[in-house]
């Protein structure tokens, strides 16, 4: 493996690219925190989750999640800015978008299926329908960027669309309460309360969690409205304003005896909860945008780990909780492994993950660098155009 290059002042190019470079390393960070915290969930002792130390832990890897949601619509908000025409009318990268999109979403449901096929399904139990339509992390993202494209069709301008995001941010964190306290009631269908709330099974309802989406499409919009030769240095100090701003404000909320909701719990539905994990990560991502902020090119390994997340995700949670690979056998035996023990084993995932992904994103090189892969690209691409030209 090749080991990139920095410059001590990037190129024009460079610095053009460059301006994204934080979130490529913010993703390949959250993937490794991702790795260890499954790893330790379930490996580790109970004796040692119930510490006081594991459970700060515990809150800190939760953020991995957020720092997910948040990226995947500040990149949608970017590259839809830096394309707008082309992402609002009927073009190859459109298509090849919402392709993406709903590719994602049946991909999701497909990893809930009993037994791998639809078949079991069709004659499973209300356990099995009910595991099937719950939401999780892939439904979530999916949903979410195919309601922001929508809102791209509609708005006039790059800016209406953070200004929409945000709103929809506010109005998710706003109602998430009265939506999971709708979610249980018995006329709403199973497979509509999964995406309305987490009482059902869900980890990852619409109902808090889109809006860590949508609050990343506008800080996408207002980063891609930023002259592209600006440094980065007043992102990475708005991101820590706003993120002291966020911690700041939950603790005055907390403080204040009257509560719109009546007694809610803390940890699920209350408003305050995203601003204390926003605010959070938006402080640690502020320090992500410094230490990158000098750089043209990120290491090869990091580009990979953030480029294929996604093949990460999918894999690891196959050795880990698939019983083909024997996951699923050791949570059943209840075995348990000391604080040393489960470090080796979550740094061996995580060698054999970032193996993976580099290999992916060298195969993913070669197959873009292919001559006649590239001419049915672009000639699919220019036969899209061409139909919409016509029109």
């Amino acid at each position: 493996m090749t080991v990139s290059t920095y410059s001590e002042r990037p190129d024009a190019a460079a610095a053009q690219t460059g301006r994204l470079l934080f979130v490529d390393a913010a993703r390949a960070i959250a993937v490794l925190l991702m790795i260890q915290g499954h790893v330790i969930s379930v490996l580790l002792t109970p004796e040692y989750q119930a510490t006081e130390a594991a459970k700060a832990w515990l809150f800190v890897r939760g953020l991995t999640s957020c720092t997910f949601f948040f990226l995947s619509g500040f990149s949608f908000a970017v590259a839809t800015a830096r394309k707008w025409e082309e992402y609002r009318l009927p073009t190859w990268s459109l298509f090849r978008r919402l392709t993406r999109y709903l590719a994602l979403l049946a991909f999701a449901y497909a990893m809930h299926l009993p037994g791998g096929s639809m078949k079991e399904l069709l004659r499973g139990t209300p356990e099995q329908w009910l595991a099937f339509v719950t939401v999780d992390v892939l439904q979530l993202i999916a949903v979410s960027l195919l309601f922001l494209q929508a809102v791209a069709w509609f708005v006039r301008s790059r800016g209406g669309l953070g200004v929409v995001a945000l709103v929809a941010a506010v109005s998710v964190i706003l109602t998430t309460p009265v939506s999971w306290s709708a979610a249980s009631s018995a006329s709403v269908p199973l497979a509509v309360s999964a995406y309305l709330s987490g009482a059902g099974g869900s980890l990852f309802p619409l109902f808090p969690w889109s809006a860590y989406v949508f609050f990343g499409a506008a800080a996408g919009s207002w980063h891609a409205a930023r002259p592209a030769a600006r440094p980065v240095g007043p992102t990475a100090r708005t991101a820590l304003a706003t993120g002291l701003g966020m911690v700041a404000a939950a603790a005055l909320l907390h403080l204040i005896p009257f509560s719109p909701y009546g007694a809610i719990d803390f940890w699920s539905v209350s408003p305050n909860l995203f601003l204390v994990k926003a605010g959070f990560m938006l402080m640690a991502l502020s320090v992500v945008i410094r230490a990158v902020s000098d750089r043209s090119r990120l290491p090869g390994l990091v580009t990979a780990l953030s480029r294929q997340s996604l093949l990460v995700y999918v894999v690891h949670l196959m050795v880990l909780y698939h019983p083909d690979f024997g996951g699923d056998t050791v949570q059943r035996a209840a075995l348990r492994l000391g604080p040393w023990e489960t470090a080796a084993a979550a740094l061996n995932l995580i060698a054999a993950m970032s193996l993976l992904a580099w290999v992916a994103q060298q195969r993913r090189r070669y197959l873009a660098s292919v001559r006649g892969w590239a001419r049915a690209r672009d000639a699919a691409a220019s036969v899209a155009n061409s139909a919409h030209a016509l029109r």
